[in-house]
């Protein structure tokens, strides 16, 4: 699982490089990262920053943790309060 993170990292950094110090979301590359991260885990399959499956992978992810949230009070309670 290392060799897994390590690798993942090496291509989140020359993500960063191809940036040449542009201003851009690091938000999303992170959500990515993660993302292939555990796709990879997972599946074994490891997905480019660009591929369009990546980010409908991650909209479903999200949208399965709203559908929870509404089931669950605490996360409800947790995030009004900010915690």
């Amino acid at each position: 699982m290392e060799s897994i993170v390590c690798d993942e990292i090496s291509h989140f950094l020359s993500e960063l490089e191809l940036r040449e110090m542009q201003p851009f979301d690091v938000d999303k590359l992170l959500a990515q990262a993660i993302s292939n991260t555990m796709t990879t885990v997972i599946f074994g399959t490891r997905f480019d920053y660009s591929d369009d499956r990546l980010d409908e992978m991650q909209f479903s992810e999200y949208a399965q943790l709203r559908i929870q949230a509404t089931f669950l009070p605490i996360i409800k309670v947790g995030k009004a309060r900010n915690v």
